[in-house]
């Protein structure tokens, strides 16, 4: 019973905070977001030139580029839609934990785009940030694994094993229907590094928005991988965000985010910054898609 109470005055006061305005005259409204994602946001807004509202472009930005990106469009589609919000982080430990924030009101958006099956049908989703059929992922693993690094088909990987996290459904169901020799399931992205690293299993799936480099490779605490080169998987479904159904500024956020996006999908905005942090890919245009 005294949970209960604790957890319903906790519930209470992050209500408050959401919908109480600043000393400014902007109404905050509670963002949740892992926290590397928002310590990487944060150092990108102090070392840009020019407010979030005003970027044309994002360069650099390192591993959270597509966190970033995000973050870019959702304070443009606010501006866009004349709404004036201060956005205030929430962190979670994970996407799952998150979503579950928004289902019970803990906060009003999550910060990042999701796939459209990682929500629940109690939230509000917008439209697709990433369309059907416009994200892909390459096969990472080791440089030192031959068998990896040679594959060109379906059936090269089918000969190996592969790792991913249960919860990230549609990469879970892609590497399902490859069929390949064993699917080795981990609870969080470092542990899905971790196995690969230390040969335990062959290769994962990670956006090519990581290549930034010319060696192809993608790096997450130390561990250094390569992608298979010439090679990718098309990924099913949309990305969209989400926003809570529950929190009481959810209607008039949802109302704004929607109105905001269209305008920056007519103005080509969202497209040129997907581009910008590689979601749309020009280095990997020619390489063969597998499924």
């Amino acid at each position: 019973m005294m949970f209960k109470t604790l957890r319903l005055a906790v519930i209470f006061l992050l209500l408050f905070i959401s919908i109480t305005s600043s000393a400014h005259g902007k109404t905050v409204i509670t963002v949740v977001a892992i926290e590397a994602s928002i310590n990487s946001w944060n150092e990108f807004k102090s070392n840009s030139k020019v407010s979030p509202e005003k970027i044309q472009h994002i360069i650099g930005a390192g591993s959270s580029k597509r966190f970033i990106a995000d973050m870019v469009i959702l304070t443009q589609a606010f501006e866009k839609a004349g709404y004036d919000f201060e956005i205030e982080f929430v962190i979670a430990p994970n996407e799952i934990r998150a979503v579950r924030m928004l289902v019970s009101g803990d906060a009003v958006m999550v910060g990042s785009d999701l796939f459209l099956n990682d929500y629940p049908e109690s939230v509000f989703i917008s439209e697709a940030i990433i369309k059907e059929g416009e994200l892909f992922k390459g096969a990472f693993g080791l440089a030192s694994n031959k068998a990896l690094m040679s594959a060109k088909s379906i059936k090269d990987l089918q000969q190996l094993t592969a790792v991913s996290l249960p919860n990230w459904k549609t990469d879970w169901s892609t590497l399902t229907k490859l069929q390949v020799k064993d699917l080795v399931p981990v609870n969080t992205y470092r542990a899905m590094m971790h196995v690969i690293a230390y040969r335990n299993v062959d290769f994962g799936l990670i956006e090519i928005t990581g290549l930034t480099n010319p060696a192809n490779t993608w790096v997450h605490k130390g561990v250094s991988l390569s992608i298979v080169p010439d090679i990718k998987l098309k990924m099913p479904g949309s990305r969209h965000f989400a926003v809570s159904k529950t929190h009481p500024l959810g209607s008039q956020v949802f109302k704004a985010l929607e109105e905001g996006l269209l305008i920056l999908r007519k103005e080509n905005k969202i497209q040129t910054l997907m581009e910008d942090v590689g979601v749309h890919n020009k280095k990997t245009y020619g390489w063969k898609i597998l499924n």
